[in-house]
Parts: C-alpha cells; structure tokens; sequence
C-alpha cells in the first residue's frame, strides 16, 4: 500500500484519498485500487494506476536475492502477529467462515509457506 500512496497519492497528487487493498474473495486475488478526485478524468486516474502497476512489476523484478527474502521475512513476521482486539479476531474468523473457506490458521500456514520461498 504505501508505495502506490507515495506515488498516487503523494508525488502525483491524483486525488485525497488513495486506497489500496489487496483481497482474496473466494480463492481469487484481487487488487482494489480507490482514489477520490475532483480534479481528475477516471479515464486519466484508471491510466495513472495502470502506469504504476507496471512501474511496480519492473520493482518487484528488480530485486535482489537478499531485498526479495528480506520483504518475505516482514510478510511473514507480519501474519503472524496476534491480533490486537478481539474485534480484529472476529474479523479474522468471520472473513473465512463468509468466504467459505473455513481456514482458521491462514496467517500461520501463510507464513510457513513464505518461509520456503
């Protein structure tokens, strides 16, 4: 999230709000970008966030071995951090029982799987 709101939000100064959230609904990943603007066409933003995305695809292949596995190690440590409030574990625990999916240790099994990346 932070480097599309650094470069959407911040260097280009697209719109106020800039959001990015990546999802899994139903086993498929998806990218919601949302960026408010009254100074902006949807066209002229939708191009916008195209350019990043490709931008951000030569990042990702540009790392090295040792920028990659450093990033993997923080993704990790990140599932595997409790939840704050009980609020959070519901929505933990709600998310895969609306999703059907039923895979309560998701953040632990996630985190082993990047570890053998």
């Amino acid at each position: 999230q932070r480097p599309a709101f650094t470069q959407l939000r911040s260097q280009e100064q697209l719109g106020y709000v800039v959001f990015v959230l990546a999802r899994d609904d139903a086993s498929v990943r998806s990218l919601h970008v949302l960026i408010q603007s009254t100074d902006f066409s949807c066209e002229h933003l939708e191009a916008r966030v195209h350019h990043f995305i490709q931008g951000f695809h030569k990042t990702l292949q540009d790392l090295t071995q040792i920028e990659f596995q450093e990033a993997v190690e923080a993704l990790a440590a990140l599932k595997l951090e409790k939840p704050k409030t009980a609020r959070e574990e519901a929505r933990r625990i709600w998310r895969e029982i609306e999703d059907g999916t039923l895979e309560f240790g998701r953040h632990e099994a996630e985190a082993g799987a990047l570890k053998t990346l």
